[in-house]
């Protein structure tokens, strides 16, 4: 009985590690701080350079800014019109990600 118990048990703290694990993936990987809907500002692209620090590029309405933000501030480091450069979607992991998910959900690539 004192087996069985411990087994289960075991098992409980590997799921949960497991989930803790994915969890901090996702944020590591930018996944899951994606815009409300009908928010009022989009997020274009992202670039950590520290594990509290990174560059944001957002529209709102029809100017982009860019910020750089830390735990403690945010601040507006240049303003652009909106198109001002061509970004590279394929650079970011996140909107890769989220494309694959959407052709997945769609039916039209195969889940193995």
């Amino acid at each position: 009985m004192t087996g069985h118990l411990v087994q289960t048990t075991l098992g409980l703290l590997f799921v949960v590690g497991l989930l803790l694990a994915l969890v901090w993936l996702l944020k590591r990987m930018g996944i899951g701080h994606q815009q409300r809907r009908g928010g009022f500002y989009k997020v274009l692209a992202t670039s950590a350079l520290g594990p509290r620090e990174k560059i944001v590029l957002i529209e709102i309405g029809d100017t982009w800014l860019v910020l750089g933000m830390t735990s403690s501030s945010i601040n507006t480091l240049h303003s652009m019109p909106a198109g001002s450069i061509v970004l590279d979607e394929l650079q970011n992991p996140a909107v890769n990600f989220a494309k694959m998910l959407e052709r997945v959900k769609a039916g039209k690539v195969k889940s193995s």
